[in-house]
């Protein structure tokens, strides 16, 4: 029960020893969490549009259900 949240403290340690040896490091794990949540809002965007235009088309699916 104790382990998992000491590999994650030593974890958390060895990246902040690894911060201070390598602080442009920073700059790169930023620029990547920019880039990784710019692609998942644009993927969201497209997946959005496709399904309104899909909406607008006029194409309706109905359900039928059997008895």
């Amino acid at each position: 029960m104790w382990l998992a949240p000491a590999f994650f403290g030593l974890l958390l340690i060895g990246f902040g020893v690894l911060l201070l040896v390598y602080p442009e490091m920073l700059a790169f794990l930023i620029a990547g969490m920019f880039i990784f949540s710019g692609s998942s809002i644009l993927i969201f965007a497209l997946t959005a549009r496709a399904t309104v235009s899909q909406r607008e088309s006029g194409v309706v699916y109905r359900r039928i259900d059997e008895d």
